[in-house]
């Protein structure tokens, strides 16, 4: 009898353990949370993730970048690129990203396979050129904006929600440093380029709140953006 009952509790402490293991196992997860195995970012606030969206014109594959707030907040796009086929490359890509907060930038290209196959055919009187912008978007608010720019070789980002660029110029070794700020809002949000300096602008930015800080001809500049 004594052995009948060490056998009934040995039992009962087995299915409470399964049980147990049973619940941790189908906690659920974040729907945020879910895309941090295949996350090209992850910050204690926010995922950046892809997924695959068919394909372009070309037979290439296009794939958008998305931005969630962890760890179950909704996604909102902030990117696209794509993979080429062989034969062309990519239509679309994403250059530069950048995560500060609930802010996520990124320095878009557009029309590399569209010139590719304009430089096969029409040779010379080919008139197709790549397009360059930068996507910001709040992850919270889930609020966007989108400028035209003439490309970047650099990009930053503030968690208080301001992005800078710098763009270059038609002049050589002159180049612009430009700026946005995301007011609050949802969906697509009215922004006004400013214009910050222009000259041998460094690579190195960094933001401090809404201040910018950056070099000009290796001189140190820094300025609040309102």
């Amino acid at each position: 009898m004594q052995r009948f009952r060490g056998g009934i509790v040995l039992l009962l402490a087995s299915a409470i353990l399964s049980v147990a293991a049973a619940s941790a196992l189908a906690k659920p997860i974040g729907r945020c949370n879910a895309h941090r195995a295949h996350a090209t970012k992850v910050t204690p606030k926010v995922i950046v993730y892809s997924k695959v969206a068919g394909s372009d014109d070309y037979g290439g594959t296009d794939i958008v970048y998305f931005a969630c707030m962890r760890p179950a907040g909704r996604s909102i796009e902030a990117g696209l690129g794509s993979y080429g086929d062989g034969e062309y490359p990519g239509n679309y890509s994403v250059l530069k990203l950048g995560v500060s907060g609930t802010y996520v930038a990124a320095v878009l290209g557009s029309g590399y396979a569209d010139a590719a196959a304009c430089a096969k055919y029409d040779g010379p009187n080919c008139q197709a050129s790549i397009h360059y912008s930068v996507r910001a978007v709040n992850a919270r608010a889930r609020g966007w904006a989108e400028a035209p720019i003439s490309g970047a070789s650099a990009l930053a980002v503030s968690a208080s929600g301001a992005v800078a660029w710098v763009q270059p110029t038609i002049s050589a070794g002159v180049s612009q440093l430009q700026a946005i700020l995301l007011r609050g809002g949802t969906g697509r949000l009215a922004v006004t380029e400013q214009l910050l300096d222009s000259g041998a602008i460094g690579a190195s930015l960094r933001f401090s709140g809404l201040t910018l800080s950056w070099t000009n001809s290796g001189q140190p500049k820094s300025q609040r953006l309102r």
